[in-house]
């Protein structure tokens, strides 16, 4: 299982695990993006995957790393991503731009109830607030 990290000035804001490194690097390119950060500004400074834009104050810190979760076979992984909302918001007839779906994913992303989830009537009650 891989542990993806993420950090605001030392405050751990995310935590992701994934069964693949594949998805784990696909979903660090996403934080990436939805934080408007450039990927050059971002280095991977040490083996098994360690992102910082600034080593010396631990600004903005990303560290992915494998490890060994009990019962990890049974574990499922949900990802929503900007492409999600591209696609429903094309369902309803809507036309967003990319930046709009960065802007709701990122929204969702900050302010879900993790005892009600995120299901496609979520995106769709950001889609109505545009």
């Amino acid at each position: 299982m891989f542990v993806v990290i993420a950090s605001n000035g030392g405050i751990v804001e995310d935590v992701m695990l994934f069964p693949l490194e594949d998805k784990a690097l696909d979903y660090i390119e996403t934080i990436l993006e939805t934080y408007g950060i450039d990927k050059e500004t971002f280095n991977r400074d040490k083996p098994g995957g360690y992102w910082t834009n600034n080593p010396d104050l631990c600004e903005n810190e990303i560290l992915l790393r494998e490890e060994p979760v009990q019962g990890a076979e049974a574990l499922a992984v949900i990802t929503w991503s900007q492409e999600d909302v591209l696609h429903r918001a094309k369902e309803r007839g809507m036309k967003i731009t990319e930046e709009q779906a960065r802007t709701i994913i990122g929204e969702i992303d900050r302010k879900h109830d993790a005892s009600m989830g995120i299901s496609w009537d979520t995106i769709d009650c950001y889609l109505d607030y545009l």
